[in-house]
């Protein structure tokens, strides 16, 4: 009877280890073939990464502003 038991828990642990080593697998493979692309989606960034290359996006408003300025009529 103790045999078994001892069968039955090193049956438990290496189904567990297994359930960890394929979501591992399933990990790699999907940072290995999924998108490609440099940017990461949305949801993988943290609020300070998502500011940290968007400087053109940061200028816009001022850009727009001077865009949208009337221009000041020249003396004649």
């Amino acid at each position: 009877m103790a045999r078994i038991a001892l069968l039955e828990a090193d049956g438990h642990k290496r189904d567990e280890i297994i359930g960890l080593l394929q979501e591992k697998n399933r990990w790699l493979k999907n940072q290995l073939f999924n998108r490609s692309s440099e940017k990461p989606p949305a949801e993988n960034l943290s609020p300070d990464q998502a500011r940290l290359f968007n400087e053109a996006e940061a200028l816009q408003p001022w850009a727009v502003k001077a865009a949208l300025k009337p221009d000041t009529p020249s003396a004649v």
